[in-house]
């Protein structure tokens, strides 16, 4: 539980204090007293009373567009990489459509399996929304990274900013014509229906 560390806890257990149902059943004010302000957080918290003021998220100062996703088992083929990237970019694409925004720029983080990392952005000229351009760029990146060759990976994490509002009548590039646009807002509405994975793109399926 959050405030509760080693000290704290074995504090917690000298006052019998065991399980969330004793922390919730206890005197209030004995927590206080003997933890000061963090012994009322922590009795707060155990009930879920949250006294810090309610701020109104506003879509129009999102700054940034990302996931990121930790492997079950390490990376260690490009398929693999590409199956994370493609997985990412699925879940990155229909965020920026539900919003109405495009990218200039894409970051690519790389976790390996001995923790350390590794990462790079690139800006384009032409902004992108589509699920595609987001697989294609960080993919891009990867090998510019890695020359497709690397240790074991832990995680991938993929971040479109540098945002800016869809306009009607705006110039799609190459890989965002009108009918993968539609395409895109028909996969989300099945994905919003039947889950994530309900459909998966090629690029997902390992090779045999």
């Amino acid at each position: 539980m959050i405030f509760i560390g080693k000290k704290t806890a074995k504090k917690l257990r000298n006052m019998n204090i065991f399980t969330l149902y004793d922390l919730s059943q206890y005197n209030p004010k004995i927590l206080e007293q003997t933890f000061g302000v963090m012994g009322k957080k922590i009795y707060n918290s155990v009930w879920g009373i949250e006294d810090d003021e309610v701020t109104i998220f506003n879509p129009q100062d999102t700054k940034s567009v990302g996931n990121g996703l930790t492997a079950p088992k390490d990376m260690v083929t490009l398929q693999d990489v590409k199956n994370m990237l493609s997985k990412l970019s699925d879940m990155i694409a229909p965020r920026l459509r539900h919003h109405n925004f495009k990218a200039k720029t894409i970051h690519l983080s790389i976790k390996f399996a001995d923790f350390s990392h590794l990462g790079a952005q690139k800006t384009y000229q032409q902004s992108f929304a589509s699920r595609e351009l987001i697989f294609k760029y960080a993919l891009d990146i990867f090998s510019e990274l890695t020359n497709e060759e690397f240790a074991p990976i832990r995680a991938l994490r993929i971040c479109c900013c540098n945002l800016e509002k869809c306009n009607q009548g705006e110039q799609l590039s190459l890989f965002e014509d009108s009918k993968k646009e539609k395409l895109g807002f028909a996969l989300d509405a099945i994905r919003d229906k039947y889950g994530i994975d309900s459909i998966c793109m090629l690029n997902d399926i390992e090779e045999i």
